[in-house]
């Protein structure tokens, strides 16, 4: 049986947090303080980054897109899972379904990618990371992200589940989380990627806030 959940001290968050307590600094200040350092800050990308308070539809969008994969699919696939902030009930988030899909072949995947587009999908490969397919909605302005993994590539998957897992678990955490993303949202509403290398210097503290993704440690 494929894991539904990841001890929170496996996510990278939480690795985070107790490094910004040792050392006596408020992991929102440290943060901050470290994007207004990043580079290129006057690059803006396509997308109009918003960052909005929690909204329980997210969870019935999450779970109709989830019959339309199922469907296509069939018996390929696993396990769905609702990740990202929109996930997380209470934590403030772009509005943007995150969706990881655990299947048995990727390459059984692609013999339908033509089925996506029925549903409003762009299917757009490994997208820069291998071993993975990334399908979006939306266009630039995207509404909706899906994120296939073949079922023996768990360390991909883990880590999405990890942020969301930790996230729904502890609270102040969360709101710390939420004060980052709408600082960042605030100050860069048109730069997609200082809102995701301010989340994923967040997330990735065991690579010393290196950005190894060009789009999405989580995104969201």
């Amino acid at each position: 049986m494929y894991p539904q959940t990841v001890p929170p001290n496996q996510c990278l968050i939480w690795i985070y947090f107790q490094d910004a307590a040792a050392k006596g600094i408020m992991a929102r200040n440290q943060l901050i303080e470290q994007v207004n350092n990043l580079r290129g800050l006057d690059k803006e990308l396509p997308q109009h980054i918003t960052v909005v308070n929690y909204d329980s539809e997210w969870p019935l969008k999450y779970a109709r897109e989830r019959g339309y994969i199922i469907e296509i699919l069939k018996d390929n696939c696993i396990s769905v899972y609702h990740i990202g902030s929109t996930s997380v009930p209470g934590l403030a988030a772009k509005p943007i379904i995150d969706i990881t899909v655990v299947v048995r072949s990727l390459e059984k995947v692609d013999t339908v990618a033509e089925k996506f587009p029925d549903i409003g999908y762009e299917y757009l490969g490994e997208f820069g990371i291998a071993g993975r397919r990334y399908l979006r909605k939306g266009g630039d302005e995207r509404t909706h992200q899906i994120y296939f993994f073949q079922a023996d590539d768990w360390n991909n998957s883990r880590r999405h589940l990890a942020f969301r897992d930790y996230m729904r678990t502890y609270e102040k955490e969360r709101g710390e989380y939420a004060k980052i993303k709408k600082d960042l949202a605030q100050k860069f509403p048109h730069v997609a990627n200082m809102i995701t290398n301010g989340e994923n210097k967040f997330t990735n503290h065991n690579k010393s806030f290196n950005i190894s993704d060009k789009f999405f440690y989580i995104i969201s």
